[in-house]
């Protein structure tokens, strides 16, 4: 079911070769078996639909293939019951040895591990070999057995080395002797229990730890690159899985036109990863490495599940290349949502960003390089190794501040102090030695700074009068800097710099020339800000939605007028700008019209993205945040939330908007059934809070974005304590107020001490019974007082939290109270250690920022904030809406499955992809654990799942088509998966125990009893990590 670019290349060898897909089998096919005289089973898997055990065993039962023991099968499911039922006479078996693990089978799969790159010689040369083994293997009288000349056995791509195209390959392979050595004495498959080759396990692997050596290849290809090439510039290294090939030849080549040496650095197997490798190169490169441009999807240490020990100690920015998507992917108008899980979101776990499409696949397998993506992905890489190298005071800091709609009153971020934000960021450029124009003791105050920030924003058509002052007052300034843009300047900025296209959307929108927006006399473009040295603090450029009267902020068809474009352009090529920080959320470049995700040439946000960006942005943001990381490549580093006084609404109104955002994100995903599941959780949830249901005609999605818009309106009108300021850390009633919001949140505390305090009142809870209920009024008031005063205790005094506990009487530490309170104890120290200036300073250096958690920190774990933010939760996998989504799908299934033979499926299979789980909250997992009948619990405040709980037998029915309710069993259960989260396999794992050991079930209803009582083997789980 894969490898279609060998499968061609022999087809394209001989018309004897036929293929059938497995995993999409054509049974129109069928009739090939009866002739076939030889037959390969690649990655054979009892999950297949229409190719399963049953089926492969009766077609099979028909060939001569299988008659002559002429059957191969090469890196499958080898676990005996799957082989014993397949029936298969393996190639080079008999009656007497009839095992997968012949000689003859080896040698198949050992031509067959060639990487699926035809430009590779390897590739070749094993599948003209391979054709020619299949000839003998059919008529060893007729053909000679190549596998006996060491010019026709098989080869072994390089596994691991450095490629330059003009220096060519450093590596090391063993020679074809070697390996015919290696697999005449440890044939077979699966010694690692993942259907792995024995001698690439044993021999190939003890061969590389003693030959192999990356630090060595490494220094021989330095040392020739010097010589030739007599730079010291440090390099940008290209890690890839593979050796070279069209894309990494185009980067390269683009790499070293704009003045920055490169390499390829490829490994194709997990150990040693390539984090690690790339961590010893910069350890002992004599002219250093600045940045990396990873195309690896997954995880840079695949083996170890992270590569963020030895990212940190390697402290380089980590761009992503995304390489060879499909076609479809490529021009559809969403983009490349099929490839982001595994390409860009969990790389983006480990802190890898800035995604980029390099290459595209047509239908037929053949790959194409997209050139406006390769100069990107090197124009912004190289961008940032440039800010690994310099000096700090040479470097040219763009501090860009928004400012919608245009005027004097509207220069902010959501929740964040900008003046003060902007100060501090002046003073930390000036410690770490940048040139902000004068000593530090100099600079503006607060206030006089933001009075001048004031004075010199975005000014509307209406207020051409402000305009014309402020251009007027400032002649000479804005002269000297050249923020005046005339026609003959623009036209080279911009007319003749663009995609066409796109500047034929602007100019049939806004008109010819100059526009009119932000436009003095008629004659200049005037970009607003000031100067402090190196430093130029300006503004984001209207959207220009005041001048035509839309009031949709993310709308995605007004394209950008000419003053918006000519300010990026002008930031990259005339301040020859090296850094733009966006301080605050959120601006509107990541917003401009476009794909979704993936943006190429064509979309605006990919034209204007020309400088590296740095985005600090609030943490509790999580949507929004992701739409700038994969839409503009910004480094997203979390800033804290203002505290905030806990109020009974703030849970259930955080609740309603984070249905909305993964509402959004789910449809975005095209997960339709969760998507149904979160629009039932907002209708159920909004007129709880006051909101007014779809009036008659008005669709669900024009009153969910009335309804966001409003929300995003009244968060203004939560209790906060003022704004944050980037790297401040809470303290008194601050800190109080949000330790209280954060554990209430998180914790069912207010139950625990309701019980404690009242104890005639145990068989209350507090959040359904208690609160809001008139008749506890003074209850509540005192539940709520106690806490308060012991979280004042604690925060305001020095005593340990054991000490102040012990003051309360609350000396169990099991108690669910002592735990609840104890949490405040984590809460403390994560807010306290915020690390927002460091990761700001670090990324301004060309460095690596850890990830961190996007969410609001009183339902996720996302504090401390200073981190290069991430999304996907997986501690609150299957979500509710997913779990619901698998309930009906399950309900499904069985239904049809009884209503059509009459009684209930005993087993089933499912297939689980990590990408698949995490793009759907979990329904995969969700469906294993309904399955058996099982289902997972949540935390009650932030929703995270704290386990699985077993579903009473008879509460399992399901409603058969005619509305009856009827019970069903428990159904046995596996998965065949890939995926490597702990969570999930414990969470499966743990529903399989509790099923088996259900008291009230008998083999009857619980069908996984019976099994096990027929064969006592619990495993329900396989596949690759």
């Amino acid at each position: 079911n894969s490898h279609s670019e060998k499968v061609d290349y022999l087809m394209s060898l001989s018309k004897r070769v036929a293929y059938i897909d497995t995993g999409n089998f054509d049974k129109t096919r069928e009739w090939l078996f009866e002739y076939a005289k030889y037959i390969q089973i690649d990655m054979f898997s009892s999950t297949y639909k229409d190719f399963g055990t049953a089926e492969a065993r009766k077609l099979l039962s028909k060939s001569p293939a299988n008659a002559n023991y002429n059957v191969a099968y090469t890196f499958g499911f080898y676990d005996k019951n799957t082989l014993d039922n397949l029936g298969i006479h393996f190639v080079g078996g008999s009656a007497s040895n009839n095992s997968p693990n012949t000689v003859e089978n080896t040698y198949v799969g050992s031509y067959f591990q060639a990487p699926d790159i035809e430009s590779s010689e390897v590739f070749v040369a094993n599948m003209n070999n391979y054709l020619k083994y299949i000839f003998y293997l059919i008529n060893p009288q007729k053909y000679i057995n190549p596998t006996l000349d060491t010019a026709t056995t098989p080869r072994i791509s390089p596994e691991c080395g450095i490629y330059h195209p003009v220096l060519g390959t450093y590596t090391v392979v063993p020679d074809a002797e070697l390996i015919n050595q290696w697999i005449i004495a440890n044939p077979g498959y699966n010694n690692d229990g993942k259907g792995s080759l024995n001698w690439m396990l044993k021999e190939y692997v003890a061969w590389q730890e003693k030959e192999l050596n990356p630090t060595e290849l490494f220094r021989l290809f330095e040392n020739d690159y010097m010589n030739r090439y007599n730079t010291d510039t440090p390099f940008v290294a290209i890690a890839t899985y593979y050796c070279g090939g069209p894309v990494v030849d185009a980067l390269i080549k683009c790499y070293e036109a704009s003045g920055r040496p490169a390499f390829n650095i490829f490994k194709l197997s997990t150990a040693p990863a390539m984090s690690s490798i790339l961590l010893t190169l910069t350890k002992t490169t004599q002219i250093g490495i600045s940045a990396v441009a990873s195309l690896y999807s997954w995880s840079l240490n695949y083996g170890n599940h992270s590569a963020l020990n030895d990212l940190s100690e390697m402290n380089l920015t980590v761009v992503k290349g995304l390489f060879d998507v499909s076609q479809q992917s490529y021009e559809s108008e969403t983009g490349a949502q099929a490839e982001w899980t595994y390409s860009v979101t969990i790389p983006s776990f480990e802190g890898v960003f800035s995604p980029i499409i390099l290459s595209y696949k047509d239908s037929l397998g053949k790959s194409h390089v997209v050139q406006s993506g390769i100069e990107k992905m090197v124009k912004l890489t190289t961008g940032w190794a440039n800010l690994k190298d310099m000096d700090n005071f040479d470097k040219v800091v763009s501090i860009v501040l928004y400012n919608y709609p245009p005027g004097k009153g509207e220069i902010g971020a959501s929740y964040l102090d900008v003046f003060q934000s902007t100060y501090d960021l002046l003073v930390h450029l000036s410690d770490a030695g940048y040139d902000i124009g004068m000593n530090k003791s100099d600079l503006p105050s607060v206030k006089e700074l933001s009075e001048w920030i004031i004075y010199m924003g975005n000014k509307g058509t209406w207020a051409q009068g402000e305009l014309n002052k402020y251009v007027e007052s400032n002649w000479e300034m804005l002269r000297q800097h050249h923020q005046l843009v005339t026609q003959e300047e623009f036209d080279k900025l911009v007319a003749t710099n663009m995609n066409q296209d796109l500047y034929k959307k602007m100019v049939d929108y806004w008109g010819d020339g100059l526009g009119k927006i932000m436009v003095y006399n008629q004659t200049y473009i005037v970009i607003p800000g000031l100067w402090f040295g190196k430093i130029f603090i300006t503004f984001q450029p209207s959207r220009g939605w005041e001048e035509v009267k839309i009031e949709n902020y993310h709308d995605l068809t007004l394209p950008p007028h000419q003053q918006y474009v000519t300010f990026y352009k002008w930031l990259d090529e005339v301040a020859n700008c090296d850094v733009i920080i966006n301080l605050g959320t959120h601006g509107t470049l990541e917003w401009l019209p476009g794909r979704n995700v993936g943006v190429h040439e064509g979309d605006w946000s990919f034209e204007l993205n020309l400088i590296p960006t740095i985005y600090p942005y609030i943490v509790s943001n999580p949507g929004e945040a992701m739409v700038a990381r994969d839409r503009i490549g910004a480094m997203m580093i979390t800033h804290m939330t203002p505290a905030m006084a806990i109020s009974g609404l703030y849970g259930n109104y955080t609740k309603l908007l984070n249905y909305i955002d993964r509402y959004n994100d789910q449809v975005a995903n095209n997960v339709s059934g969760n998507a149904y599941e979160y629009k039932k959780l907002i209708l159920e949830l909004a007129p709880s809070l006051g909101f007014e249901k779809p009036k008659n005609g008005q669709t669900f999605e024009a009153w969910l974005e009335d309804l966001h818009t409003y929300l995003d309106d009244m968060q203004n009108d939560f209790n906060t304590y003022g704004l944050h300021t980037i790297g401040k850390i809470l303290s008194g009633e601050e800190l109080i107020e949000e330790v209280i919001t954060i554990i209430t949140s998180r914790t069912t505390v207010y139950n625990h001490i309701l019980h404690m305090i009242y104890p005639n009142l145990k068989d209350k809870n507090y959040y359904n019974d208690i609160r809001g209920n008139s008749q506890y009024y003074a209850q509540s008031e005192v539940v709520k007082t106690w806490l308060r005063t012991f979280i004042g205790d604690f925060v305001n005094n020095t005593y340990t939290f054991d000490e102040v506990a012990k003051m309360y009487g609350i000396t169990n530490k099991s108690s669910k109270l002592y735990q609840s309170l104890n949490y405040s104890t984590k809460v403390i120290e994560n807010i306290k250690n915020n690390n927002e200036w460091n990761a700001i300073m670090t990324a301004l250096s060309g460095g690596y920022v850890t990830p961190g958690l996007f969410a609001d920190p009183a339902y996720a774990d996302s504090i401390p904030t200073g981190h290069m933010g991430r999304t996907s939760d997986t501690t609150k996998m299957p979500t509710k809406a997913a779990y619901e989504s698998a309930v009906k799908v399950v309900d499904l299934l069985l239904v049809n499955y009884y209503e059509k033979h009459g009684k209930w499926p005993e087993l089933t299979a499912l297939i689980l992809w990590g990408t698949e789980i995490l793009r759907t909250e979990g329904i995969g997992v969700a469906e294993f654990l309904y399955f058996l009948g099982c289902r997972p619990t949540w935390n009650e405040g932030d929703e995270a799942v704290t386990g699985v709980e077993l579903i009473p037998i008879n509460e399992l029915t399901v409603t058969l088509s005619n509305g009856k309710v009827v019970n069903r069993p428990r159904v046995d259960v596996f998965a065949s998966m890939v995926t490597s989260n702990v969570d999930w396999i414990k969470l499966m794992l743990t529903a399989v125990d509790l099923a088996l050991n259900s008291t009230d079930d008998t083999v009857a209803n619980n069908f996984l009893k019976k099994h096990y009582a027929e064969n006592p083997m619990k495993d329900r789980l396989f596949g690759l990590p």
